[in-house]
This record gives C-alpha cells, structure tokens and sequence, in this order.
C-alpha cells in the first residue's frame, strides 16, 4: 500500500533521488559543528548522520529497484561527500576532547567572561571585579 501512495505522489519523469534535504542536513551539521567547537559539536554532528542516514537509504532504494539505475551515480558522490563529512565531524570530537582534557574551555571562557565583566556588571548590576 506504502509504494501505491509514494507513486501516486512520484513526480511524473519516475522520480529520483531526494538529495537536496540530506546535503543541507550534512552542509550545515558540518558548520554547526565547526562552529560548536566553542563549546559542544555534538549537535552538528547528528545533523551529519541523519543525512549521512537518508542518502544510505537512497541507495537502498536504488538497490530495491524503486529508483531508476542512473540515480546511482549522484547518490554515490553524495554518499563520498557524507562520509568525508563524518570523517570531518570525529576528527572534530577528538579535537574536542583533547581541549576539554588540557583544560583549554577553561582558560578560554574564563578569559573571556572576566573581559566582558565591565559589561555584564553594567547590565545586572553586579559589583565591580577585582583586580588581578
């Protein structure tokens, strides 16, 4: 019943690959997670493997005979450009944890909270910060 109603609402050249979704999903989980290396990757990361997730299941569409041969192609280049991506997001995540373990964040958020404490003492009253 599920494959009568997708080929109901199939395009009418017999459908291809749906692409454009996970390589936004992977495009932006890839500078999510670059940007989150100020704090947590994590969920950039997951962005990458839900998309990586979608265009193994285009493959397996392809390889089901749903999807015509000569989508093969196109969801096989996406396919390179997920894992290179997930390659990317773990070599991040070990970046991370070896800042976390030397204690850069610390040093980092510290410097850069006792910077804007003349600010932040403006906007909630809190009371002036001592000298080092």
């Amino acid at each position: 019943m599920s494959e009568r109603v997708d080929d109901l609402f199939a395009p009418e050249n017999g459908g291809g690959a749906k692409l454009t979704g996970s390589l936004i999903l992977i495009g932006t989980g890839s500078a999510l997670a670059l940007v989150g290396m100020l704090c947590s990757a994590a969920p950039g990361g997951l962005m990458v493997l839900v998309g990586l997730m979608r265009i193994e299941g285009e493959r397996q569409r392809i390889d089901n005979g749903a999807l015509p041969e000569s989508a093969r192609k196109s969801v096989n280049s996406a396919l390179r450009m997920a894992y290179v991506a997930t390659a990317v997001v773990v070599a991040l995540f070990m970046a991370q944890v070896l800042l976390l373990c030397f204690g850069v964040y610390e040093d980092l958020w510290g410097a850069l909270f006792y910077a804007l404490r003349p600010f932040l003492a403006m906007l909630f009253d809190l009371p002036d910060a001592p000298t080092p």
